[in-house]
């Protein structure tokens, strides 16, 4: 497995927050690849939470071409690309989608509603090993998509993710209103000039 390689440092010093007072939103264009089966790549800008803890956004923009790009929600245990995680997503073409994987290195599911195509706004949830995604038509009145059991550790990385489904279907995902609740823990970042983060696959 391949460790998540940090390109924005700037992103990782300061909370979500931040941003949102800095730059008003955020946007994210990934590298391409779908994240999918027992390996991720899509792109990431991210925080550590330690314990339990939220996030919520805005998703205002998606723009790409295949009905499976998506930009959304994420807290993954660890910054390998076999990592145990859970989503919630905005789709093209397939409206609201929650995806996990419950075992390391074992393969991603998911549970979608196609019929929510003009949702934006999303959320995450952790309540010690039950993680839970919401949807909402205004930011305020909160509708459960999907809940997990997984055994994370304490400490992990809740964020931002976009994801492009192959190679020629590229896509550009802007947030808006992030906010995180919870506890942090201190990481380190290796940047360079370039924006954004990917996990890279075999």
């Amino acid at each position: 497995s391949k460790k998540l390689v940090n390109i924005a440092a700037e992103f990782y010093d300061k909370p979500f927050n931040d941003f949102r007072s800095q730059f008003g939103e955020i946007g994210i264009i990934p590298w391409y690849l779908d994240k999918e089966n027992k390996h991720d790549d899509f792109s990431y800008i991210y925080q550590p939470l330690d314990g339990n803890g939220e996030i919520i956004a805005k998703v205002s923009d998606l723009t790409g071409q295949n009905g499976w790009i998506k930009g959304g929600l994420m807290i993954r245990e660890n910054l390998l690309d076999n990592s145990k995680h859970i989503m919630i997503v905005k789709t093209k073409s397939n409206g609201i989608a929650s995806q996990f994987r419950i075992n390391t290195s074992g393969a991603s599911d998911n549970v979608n509603n196609s019929s929510l195509s003009n949702i934006e706004w999303l959320k995450v949830k952790r309540s010690n090993s039950t993680f839970t995604t919401y949807y909402s038509s205004n930011g305020e009145d909160w509708t459960i998509l999907d809940t997990r059991t997984i055994a994370m550790n304490s400490n992990v990385y809740v964020g931002l993710c976009a994801s492009g489904a192959t190679s020629d279907s590229p896509v550009k995902a802007t947030f808006e209103n992030v906010a995180v609740s919870g506890d942090t823990f201190t990481i380190s970042a290796i940047s360079n000039n370039n924006g954004g983060s990917v996990i890279g696959s075999d």
